[in-house]
């Protein structure tokens, strides 16, 4: 049952840092977000809720052989934007995330001003931040 909320990210990860340095990167530029920290949970926050964008790690999609992306973009929505969070910058895994139909991909440590730049990318315009956006401590990354 939908609640008809609309919250602006989603973020799958089954690491509890990596949730949470995410997390503290968009509470600062007022994003909306919800966590999930495998598909099981993603698949229960999307019946629940309506996301703008996605993000995902790609462990968890190789663990799920990409069906994640397949099952949202059929029974969700095939407009929502979804990146993944890969752990190294190969190409085999950067083809693998647009062959399985993601819209971006980026490489850990993400840092603030990589982050901006995916949500400015793949979040519509009335969902960005309307503060000023200040990187900070630009050396730490996600």
């Amino acid at each position: 049952m939908k609640l008809n909320s609309i919250i602006d990210v989603l973020i799958v990860d089954d690491q509890a840092m990596d949730q949470k340095r995410l997390s503290d990167y968009l509470k600062e530029y007022d994003v909306s977000f919800a966590v999930a920290g495998n598909a099981n949970e993603a698949m229960e926050s999307l019946a629940d809720y309506t996301f703008k964008l996605i993000l995902i790690a790609a462990d968890l999609l190789e663990n799920d052989s990409y069906n994640i992306v397949q099952k949202i973009r059929t029974y969700w929505s095939s407009d929502i934007s979804i990146v993944a969070i890969i752990e190294k910058d190969l190409e085999e895994l950067k083809s693998k995330c647009f062959t399985a139909g993601l819209n971006g991909c980026f490489t850990k440590p993400i840092s603030r001003i990589e982050l901006v730049g995916v949500l400015t990318q793949f979040l519509p315009k009335e969902a960005l931040p309307t503060k000023n956006i200040q990187v900070k401590n630009e050396g730490e990354g996600y």
